[in-house]
């Protein structure tokens, strides 16, 4: 058979590159689709309850990450080399002068909160203040309580301002000026039978407060002027249920998510509330949470299916999808709590791999590039052009 001379045929080439350009676009475009997160390692948990609601993760904008402890008795910070990186250093925060400190929320500038023994017995609210934005050097300082021995941390916005709880009662920590180591404490339901949990950049709070002996509803607490430490709560009701609802977290927008009992009370679901709240759904089981949410309304959780626990991302266009189906099925990683999501979407949370608990950082697996595989394509085809053309 006589051979096709390329050069000739002007026409075929043109038909051939497309074809071979379509196949390498597809390829990557089928691979992009299976992998969409790369997985870092964090280290080994300390001691984690697998079925706790929340295991302490918060990531800030820059990518650094705070948790409970990792392999030390001591809250830890994570830091990447380079912002949003996907390799970095852990360091231990210390203690307030006691045995063990546990890190429960990170600011944007990398200040960071939670709670620590004094020893005792007394355990108090933190704050960690680092001697540069977002550097791994620092110093402790107490937060004090509302009275009594008990305080604890669990959230603070990028101006400084600290929630958590203090005997019971939801507080409202506001520094002196912002983002400094003094400040004063607000009770936030002077009630009682309740803890704040998340407090967005304008001073919305978050948090869970008692509606009965036995049933406990989330709550949005609403400042009179922004950043103020007066103001009114507001109760989110349910999904339907009568026991109960739990608010977690909340961004910017005032979004809150959480899980609340449905009708009957035989599930509970991760709820999204923008002024109504709207049910998430599961992935199969009865049961979901959502751990957090960041400032374009993407939630990410926990929830079960008929094999177990399972990290999850949610979004207005995508709904619940199981982070285990968007990271390379042969990393040998099994996430099973996704707790808290950045504005650059990176993702941290909880897993199984070699049969331990770790912490995981999760960072969106760039877009293929399409000019180096469109020069191979073409340098190839010109290549077999001049050979066949000789």
């Amino acid at each position: 058979m006589k051979p096709i001379i390329l050069s000739n045929h002007t026409g075929y080439v043109s038909q051939i590159v497309c074809a071979c350009l379509t196949a390498v676009f597809a390829s990557s475009a089928a691979a992009q689709a299976d992998i969409q997160y790369a997985v870092t390692d964090l280290g080994a948990f300390g001691p984690l309850n697998v079925y706790a609601s929340s295991s302490g993760v918060s990531i800030n904008a820059n990518g650094q990450i705070t948790s409970e402890y990792l392999s030390s008795s001591e809250a830890t910070l994570w830091s990447p080399i380079a912002p949003n990186g996907t390799s970095g250093t852990a360091f231990g925060l210390g203690t307030l002068a006691g045995s063990d400190s546990q890190g429960l929320s990170i600011n944007a500038s990398g200040q960071v909160v939670g709670i620590s023994a004094l020893g005792g017995g007394d355990h108090h609210a933190f704050v960690w203040n680092p001697t540069a934005p977002n550097g791994t050097n620092g110093a402790m300082h107490d937060l004090g309580t509302l009275g009594g021995s008990f305080s604890a941390a669990t959230s603070i916005n990028a101006s400084g301002q600290v929630v958590g709880a203090s005997n019971g009662h939801a507080f409202l920590w506001n520094p002196t000026t912002a983002n400094s180591a003094s400040g004063m404490m607000f009770d936030l339901d002077a009630f009682g039978g309740s803890q704040a949990t998340g407090i967005n950049a304008g001073g919305q709070v978050a948090g869970i407060t008692a509606v009965s002996p036995t049933v406990q509803h989330g709550f949005l607490w609403t400042p009179t002027t922004p950043n103020d430490a007066s103001g009114s709560m507001a109760d989110l009701g349910t999904l339907g249920g009568d026991q109960g609802s739990f608010a977690y977290a909340i961004n910017d927008a005032g979004q809150v998510t959480g899980h609340s009992y449905t009708t009957g009370n035989a599930e509970f679901h991760a709820f999204l509330y923008d002024g109504t709240m709207h049910d998430l759904g599961t992935l199969g089981g009865t049961i979901s949470e959502g751990f957090g949410i960041n400032n374009a309304g993407e939630v990410v959780g926990a929830t079960f299916d008929a094999n177990g626990m399972l990290a999850y991302r949610y979004t207005v266009g995508t709904g619940m999808v199981d982070l285990n189906s968007l990271i390379d099925p042969n990393s040998g990683w099994h996430l099973f709590e996704a707790d808290a999501i950045n504005d650059a979407g990176q993702i941290a949370g909880t897993g199984v791999i070699r049969g331990e608990a770790h912490m995981f950082l999760l960072t969106a697996v760039p877009e293929p590039s399409t000019v180096p595989l469109a020069s191979i394509g073409f340098v190839g085809l010109l290549g077999y052009r001049q050979r066949r053309s000789a």
